[in-house]
């Protein structure tokens, strides 16, 4: 498992982006890239999604020449 920790400019610093339009825009990146909120507190952990499998009702035929 690869960690990282990102830190931004919070609400104290002059000209940051407002904390609800930060953490949306962070929220909306990761579940862009398949990532999922693992733990939410004061700090936020996003873990991967899992994968999901397609089933398929009727099985797809093989084509052969």
């Amino acid at each position: 498992m690869v960690r990282k920790t990102y830190s931004v400019p919070g609400p104290a610093v002059e000209g940051s982006e407002p904390l609800d339009q930060l953490a949306g825009r962070i929220s909306a990146y990761f579940k862009t890239n398949n990532y999922q909120v693992k733990e939410a507190g004061e700090t936020i952990t996003y873990a991967p999604k899992p994968p999901t499998f397609i089933h398929l009702r009727h099985p797809i035929p093989l084509l052969s020449r």
